[in-house]
Parts: C-alpha cells; structure tokens; sequence
C-alpha cells in the first residue's frame, strides 16, 4: 500500500521546463554521447521590483458589467451580488402529491 502524500513542493513557473518528453530525451542521448555540453534550462530573468497591479473599483465594475453582458453565464459573476441573481436556481413547476409525513400525524 502506498503511503499518502503529506506536502508538495512547488516550484516557480519560470523554473519549470515544459518542454515535450521526447525533446528532454534527445537533449538527454546527446549529453550521455558527448555531442553537446550541459547547458542549463533558460530561466526568464526578472526584477525585484514589485511590479503588481491592483485593478480600481470602477475597472472591477467595467470588468463584471462586461462578463455579464456576454452570451455565456461565467462561474466567477455566481459569486459577485448584483450579478448572481441569474445564478439562483428556479423551482421547478411539477405537480407532486403532498409528502406522506403530512398525511400521517403521531
């Protein structure tokens, strides 16, 4: 039986090779027959500086406003109040019979 899996280590998107399985074996047969040097992976250099983006209210209503007039009905807009009101499920109109707990008093 296989132990279960406690923690996993991510490692940052820039660092990950995505190249195919069979691109990574030919790279790996030329450096096990000497043809090519060991080269490591290119890495995306980046600054330190912090450069994140906080979108204003009035682009968040833009953003949401726009989503909601497409022909589709996004997940995120289910959570957003004004918007999720398309969101609620509507009763169903069937005709059943009363639940037999009501016919039935103790």
């Amino acid at each position: 039986m296989t132990t279960p899996v406690t923690k996993i280590s991510y490692q940052e998107l820039s660092y990950i090779d995505f190249s195919s399985s069979k691109t990574k074996k030919q790279k790996l047969d030329a450096q096990i027959n000497g043809s090519t040097p060991v080269t490591p992976s290119p890495t995306i250099k980046r600054d330190n500086k912090s450069t994140s983006y906080k979108p204003s209210e009035s682009q968040i209503s833009k953003f949401y406003t726009c989503t909601n007039n497409t022909n589709t009905k996004p997940a995120i807009l289910s959570l957003i109040p004004p918007f999720n009101e398309k969101y609620i499920p509507k009763l169903s109109k069937l005709s059943l019979p009363e639940p037999m707990t009501k016919i039935y008093s103790h």
